[in-house]
């Protein structure tokens, strides 16, 4: 559906629905392969079906096709469906769960004709796009995408459906499932601008600046509108020259499969899949492409100028996207069944030990999951900065307890010296303003003003990636590939939680510098080539100096 198509229809019926409703059945109760003949009946999520004869484009009948419940199509549709071979399937649903008002279906149509019964008035035509916008037993047929033959696609029958029959040569149907994320629950004319955030059906977003390909970056306001531009009804979100990232993480949790509709109408487009961000003129220039992990499929629209639906196909922990003249609608996922809120389990480190009311300036140490962190002045761009670290309730890092704050100062985590070196390590951080402070091993800590602007550098023998987040006011999840011995993260407003390892290596002994289980003259040796420099640091501090000397000889012998 077009830009134009689209407003015609909105001005023709004059009202519009709260959320497009789901239009069952989606098959997923259905037993993969199962098949069907003429004459045959099943049920699939509270709807009554009947399989029936079908009618050719002749006007022949023809009595011997199957159906078949088969696997998803990527880019189609969001699970199982029914395969129709010269067969129709008939859906009672004022028999079974009750009329089903605006539905949305999903469908495939890749040769021969198709036959629709819609609350007793029968078509036999070609292609869905045939129908677009005739009025059959009631309701008027929009194709919201494909329909042209050879392809997959989406349909509403805006009315109400008491029964609904409809069959093909090549043909698949599938129900659709309600909008996980619809924006209804967000008020008509609302506008959240660059940089701010809000709430909507239980996830947070933060609406970002537009990054341009030769510009400086916009920062304009994401506005919800009602007019139809992403060809669905009900309320959507206008991001125009700004961006809107959904934090999941800190939300449902980590979801898949997402998906969801679009109009694009001028300009380029953001496009981000756990902090991986992609900067196109349409969407169809992410069709194929792996984004963050994630491999994005364009099954409709995404040409400019368009209506269109993204499936994301992976783990997704924040989706960022946005344009010029760009509207969004009708997210749609699975989460994560535990829930979200950035649940800490089985992490190493979860700073739920810490005292409510803890305190650390500059010089202090304290203990948390049985690491010794030490607190240090925050090294800025305009030169150190003397704060101090807080524990802290806000869940800002998206923690499901305590995290600790820094303010203005850096923590170094020592590993080794407590529990032993990490073996890739994760850590679920926040910075919400200001610049970032980052070092592995002991060497000096690189400044940042984004975690974003770290990804993919390496500190301490030790690659950082950023897998989600990595910008101000973001959940940002960093893992850190190699041996971790000891981590130092810190900012200006900055909070730090759960940290996760894949290994931990047993700790040595204090002083062991050669591994050979004792510590003597020959660490000695070693300890005074490391002099000044972080390689012999024994108690986390960063340096090589008398006090590791003190460390060693209190630890001399086998």
């Amino acid at each position: 559906m077009n830009h134009i198509h689209a407003m015609t229809v909105l001005a023709a019926t004059g009202t519009l629905a709260s959320a497009a409703l789901a239009a069952p059945p989606t098959w997923e109760d259905a037993p993969l392969g199962a098949t069907f003949a003429t004459g045959n009946t099943t049920s699939s999520d509270g709807v009554n079906i009947v399989f029936d004869c079908f009618e050719w484009s002749t006007g022949t009948i023809f009595c011997g096709g199957s159906a078949r419940v088969e696997p998803q199509i990527a880019g189609c549709n969001a699970g199982q469906r029914i395969g129709l071979n010269n067969i129709n399937a008939t859906f009672d649903y004022a028999g079974s769960i009750g009329p089903v008002t605006d539905p949305i279906f999903n469908f495939g149509e890749y040769g021969g004709n198709i036959n629709l019964i819609l609350n007793g008035d029968a078509r036999n035509f070609d292609n869905f796009l045939d129908l677009d916008g005739t009025t059959v037993g009631g309701c008027v047929v929009r194709v919201l995408a494909g329909g042209t033959g050879g392809d997959c696609g989406k349909v509403q029958f805006e009315g109400v459906v008491d029964q609904l029959t409809v069959g093909g040569q090549e043909f698949w149907w599938d129900g659709t499932s309600d909008c996980d994320i619809s924006f209804e629950d967000l008020p008509l004319g609302a506008v959240f601008p660059a940089v701010s955030t809000f709430a909507t059906d239980g996830v947070p977003v933060t609406v970002r600046e537009l990054f341009n390909p030769s510009t400086p970056p916009t920062f304009g306001d994401a506005i919800v509108g009602n007019g139809g531009m992403a060809c669905g009804i009900g309320h959507e979100l206008w991001t125009n020259n700004c961006r809107a990232g959904f934090g999941f993480l800190s939300g449902p949790g980590p979801v898949q499969n997402l998906s969801f509709e679009f109009g694009e109408y001028g300009g380029h487009i953001n496009f981000a899949i756990n902090g991986d961000l992609r900067i196109v003129p349409n969407f169809r220039d992410l069709d194929g492409v792996t984004v963050g992990g994630a491999t994005i499929s364009v099954p409709s629209g995404g040409l400019g100028s368009d209506c269109g639906e993204v499936y994301v196909s992976g783990n997704v922990h924040e989706l960022e996207v946005g344009g010029q003249e760009l509207w969004i609608d009708c997210l749609r996922f699975e989460a994560d069944p535990d829930g979200g809120g950035g649940e800490c389990e089985d992490a190493l480190v979860d700073h739920a030990d810490l005292p409510l009311a803890g305190n650390w300036a500059v010089g202090d140490s304290l203990t948390t999951g049985g690491v010794h962190v030490s607190i240090f002045d925050f090294i800025s761009s305009s030169g150190p900065v003397f704060g101090n670290a807080l524990t802290s309730n806000s869940q800002l890092a998206c923690g499901d307890d305590l995290e600790l704050a820094t303010y203005n100062v850096h923590a170094t985590y020592d590993f080794a010296g407590s529990i032993g070196a990490l073996v890739n390590v994760t850590v679920q951080v926040s910075d919400q303003g200001g610049e970032i402070n980052l070092g592995v091993n002991g060497v000096p800590v690189s400044l940042a003003a984004d975690y974003a602007d770290l990804h993919g550098t390496t500190s301490g023998g030790a690659t950082i990636l950023v897998e989600s987040g990595g910008y101000d006011g973001d959940c940002t999840v960093l893992r850190i590939v190699g041996t971790v011995k000891s981590l130092t993260l810190g900012g200006q407003q900055h909070f730090i939680d759960c940290i996760w390892a894949d290994d931990i290596i047993p700790p040595a002994i204090p002083g062991d510098l050669n591994g050979d289980g004792c510590v003597d003259s020959a660490d000695v040796g070693i300890l005074l080539g490391y002099w000044g420099t972080p390689l012999g640091d024994l108690n986390g501090d960063g340096t090589t100096d008398a006090a590791d000397f003190g460390t060693l000889l209190g630890n001399w012998g086998c």
